[in-house]
């Protein structure tokens, strides 16, 4: 969303220089009842995600603020990056919990959601919009949401660079982004999309596709990105496998998280990694 310049921000407070926080949901609210008011109010509610300290994700809820008050003017489509309103990083139901909450306020302030222009739609629109309702229906563990890309990649017969220009556009990077990977670069990118487009890659049946996927992974950062239980069926395959191996006993424990750590030593089909991980857990296990 386009900054509102400084000077149309007035009661903006500050703003959080994190380029690895993410926003996962969120609206624009505009103040619609009392004739008192000489200035259009706005505010953007968003819940938002970075990497843990230690794994995973931590969540807050991050609320922006305008007066628009100059007759003639566009309405604003962005208000900046506002302020957290918890101290510290939560968990997804807290966050979602503390955004409802905050809602509910704004609603009974009389504030209602303001309908954004509609943004000039491009090629790659349909693949993106396919990719989100995929990864919507993720919470079922029989839905596998690289299916239906899959099969409209196979149906529309596309090229190589062109498969590749459009998993790069689900990511948001461009096509140099993509094939150069960088610990920037994945830092500020999504996990669940990062998972779907290396899931893409990883089955693609161009061998220099599968192989831009690895070097992908070959980026430590990557893996922090992957869900454990995802990255431990990867390890079945034997590059994967010595990627994660050669981690493990430094960053083992952020990748995995202990019961991760346990899984994998359970269920690596790699013999040589799973005596890391095997190392490794009886590690944890001294040290709890």
């Amino acid at each position: 969303m386009r900054r509102l310049s400084p000077s149309l921000v007035p009661w903006q407070t500050f703003a959080v220089a994190a380029e690895d926080m993410r926003e996962i949901v969120g609206q624009t609210l505009r103040l619609t009842t009392g004739a008192r008011h000489t200035a259009a109010q706005y505010v953007h509610l968003a819940v938002v995600r970075r990497p843990g300290l230690v794994f995973g994700w931590s969540y807050n809820v991050r609320e922006a603020r305008a007066e628009w008050g100059r007759p003639g003017m566009p309405e604003p489509t962005g208000l900046g990056k506002g302020r957290l309103l918890s101290w510290r990083w939560l968990d997804r139901d807290a966050a979602d919990a503390l955004y409802a909450a905050r809602e509910r306020v704004f609603a009974d302030l009389g504030y209602e959601a303001v309908e954004l222009p509609k943004r000039h739609r491009d090629q790659w629109d349909w693949l993106r919009e396919l990719a989100q309702r995929q990864l919507g229906q993720a919470s079922d563990a029989h839905h596998d949401p690289c299916a239906a890309v899959q099969h409209a990649f196979a149906a529309l017969d596309l090229p190589t660079e062109q498969r590749l220009v459009g998993i790069a556009s689900v990511l948001g990077l461009e096509l140099a982004q993509l094939r150069e990977p960088t610990a920037k670069t994945v830092c500020r990118l999504d996990g669940e999309r990062l998972e779907l487009a290396l899931t893409l890659m990883r089955r693609d049946h161009d061998h220099t596709v599968r192989q831009l996927a690895m070097r992908w992974l070959e980026v430590p950062e990557t893996l922090f990105q992957i869900r454990p239980d995802t990255l431990i069926r990867w390890c079945d395959d034997r590059p994967v496998a010595d990627i994660v191996a050669s981690l493990l006993p430094r960053r083992g424990l952020a990748i995995f998280g202990p019961s991760g750590v346990r899984r994998l030593a359970e269920l690596a089909t790699q013999p040589h990694l799973g005596r890391r991980a095997a190392a490794l857990a009886a590690r944890l296990r001294l040290h709890h």
